[in-house]
């Protein structure tokens, strides 16, 4: 609230968990390594982000604890890994598909989280997951890949252009 001060939206959306990686293509590395630390101790602690998480509860926002298979941590740990060399983000990416694997993994491919406290799953994929979370987990294990030239720069939807 600006007037007083008071904290009025205490939560930490799903959405937000991109920062991380533009800090480091930006050159705030420390930054977002920080940041990035904190989103994914959220990951680590449930398995998955949550759409929202509450910052003063320390849980998932009532009604907003589905994770439908977002890229954005995984993206921020591509650029983070690529700006540091650091194995932190490889080990985060393990710890990633390693959830995926474990609870979002189905006969066909992988279903969205309904709940990410009872992994109680969704009959639904979009696309973003395998067009960016899929592609980011990917790349943190391929630092030669030919994408990772420095001919190309990714689209916000995760497209390689020249």
């Amino acid at each position: 609230e600006m007037a007083s001060g008071r904290v009025m939206f205490p939560y930490y959306r799903s959405l937000q968990s991109f920062w991380p990686g533009l800090q480091a293509l930006s050159g705030d590395v420390a930054g977002g390594r920080v940041l990035f630390e904190r989103f994914f101790g959220v990951w680590r602690r449930l398995g998955f982000v949550p759409e929202a998480y509450n910052v003063e509860t320390n849980a998932p926002q009532p009604g907003l604890g589905q994770y439908p298979l977002r890229p954005e941590l995984a993206e921020s740990a591509f650029y983070l890994y690529r700006a540091t060399g650091d194995d932190t983000y490889r080990m985060a990416g393990q710890d990633m598909l390693a959830s995926l694997n474990r609870h979002a993994r189905v006969e066909c491919g992988y279903a969205a989280v309904e709940n990410v406290t009872t992994k109680v799953l969704r009959d639904h994929m979009d696309s973003y997951f395998l067009a960016e979370t899929c592609k980011y987990l990917y790349l943190i294990f391929s630092p030669g890949h030919w994408v990772l030239n420095g001919s190309f720069a990714f689209s916000t939807e995760g497209h390689p252009l020249p």
